[in-house]
This record gives C-alpha cells, sequence and structure tokens, in this order.
C-alpha cells in the first residue's frame, strides 16, 4: 500500500522550487560556492524523557547486556536538529520547552561555529511553522515565507542571537 499527500496550495511548485534547488546545490539558477552552507531544521516536539529505575547490565561472557524496562517519567522534550546539506552531519540539541527562543539558540549553536561562521552564505530550510504551538514563531517572523531564506555574513562575529536568527 502506498499513501501520500498532495498540497493543496496552489502555488506550491513554485515554493518548492527554490528549496529543492537548495537540496541540489544551486540557488536563482546557478551552482552554490564551495563555501556556500545549507541547513535544514526542524523541531520534533513532545518526546517524552525517561530515566530507568535500575541501571543496565554491561554483556557478560555468554549473555548478552541487561535493561531493566522500568523507568521515571520527567517530563518532555523537544527536540531540534538542523541538517548541513552538503556535508552530511547533524547537529541537535534538547530543549526543555518548544519556543522561538529555543530555536535561536540552535542557530546561535550553528552560527558561531565554523564552517558556519565564516561561511559566504549560509542558507536555512525551515518548515512553515504550521505546528499550532509554533504559530508565534510564524508572527515574529512577520509571517515572511520561511521555506528557503539565504543569509548574507553582514554581522560580525560575536553579534547577538538575535542577529544570527534565520532571515
Amino acid at each position: 500500500m502506498r499513501s501520500w499527500i498532495f498540497s493543496r496550495d496552489p502555488d506550491f511548485l513554485e515554493k518548492a522550487g527554490p528549496v529543492l534547488d537548495l537540496y541540489q546545490g544551486r540557488w536563482q539558477g546557478k551552482l552554490l560556492e564551495p563555501g556556500d552552507c545549507v541547513i535544514c531544521a526542524d523541531a520534533k516536539p513532545s518526546i517524552q524523557a525517561r530515566r530507568r529505575i535500575h541501571a543496565s547490565a554491561p554483556p557478560a561472557p555468554g549473555r548478552g547486556q541487561r535493561v531493566e524496562h522500568e523507568y521515571e517519567r520527567m517530563g518532555a522534550l523537544t527536540y531540534f536538529d538542523a541538517w548541513d546539506v552538503r556535508r552530511g552531519k547533524v547537529i541537535g540539541r534538547s530543549e526543555r520547552k518548544g519556543r522561538i527562543a529555543a530555536f535561536d539558540r540552535l542557530v546561535w549553536q550553528l552560527m558561531t561555529k565554523e564552517p558556519y561562521a565564516s561561511a559566504p552564505r549560509v542558507f536555512w530550510i525551515v518548515d512553515n511553522g504550521s505546528d499550532p504551538r509554533r504559530r508565534p514563531t510564524t508572527r515574529r517572523s512577520g509571517r515572511r515565507r520561511c521555506e528557503a531564506s539565504a543569509r548574507r555574513r553582514s554581522s560580525p562575529r560575536g553579534a547577538s542571537p538575535a542577529a544570527a536568527s534565520p532571515a
């Protein structure tokens, strides 16, 4: 069995084109420069944080590792990840709350480290904040389309996290 969802947006192909081009290493019809970076970022909310009640026993001769399956609930976390499309590297962090400030910390984490800190251009591919909990994110970004955005290096190193947030 196969299933899929078709977008009801009549401009979907026009909007998806720049994103697909970035995945193929192109921007506005031209190949990306070697120093350009493409980051695809997303969040996974409501991950159950659990702590095992008993420590696991390491493998021993003649038997495998033993893991106790009783656990204590520790609340829920949001996992933010950023995939470096050109290098195949995933950078992530867990946060107690999935708010825009937490996403800004992920952006800051990347944009202050090499190769991103000195890259001529860093392209961020993010979703449109369709999760109901992210509606303030959409308002904060001025209701701009966030499918693909290019950020040219304009702020000096050591700029504030807000200066490094996605364009």
